[in-house]
């Protein structure tokens, strides 16, 4: 997925993708934000919708309040 889509969103703070392993063979897209005002989960999937093709947008997608960061600020995707 895109991760640029994404953190394009006006209400977007940080975000990540990361990607699990699916029950046929296939891999679940999931997207973690860090929201930087109210968002909702369903105003976040039409933006990626409106913007991604169909098989870039996030299969799941949660809202954090903090995403961990490693010593040089980027987000420590081991922890998610």
């Amino acid at each position: 997925m895109s991760i640029l889509s994404v953190r394009r969103h006006p209400g977007v703070a940080e975000a990540t993708v990361a990607g699990e392993p699916g029950l046929h063979r296939d891999e679940i897209i999931r997207c973690i934000v860090r929201a930087r005002r109210p968002v909702t989960v369903e105003e976040l999937a039409r933006h990626g919708r409106e913007r991604l093709a169909d098989f870039k947008v996030p299969n799941r997608i949660e809202l954090r309040d903090r995403l961990p960061p490693t010593a040089t600020g980027k987000i420590r995707r081991a922890d998610l």
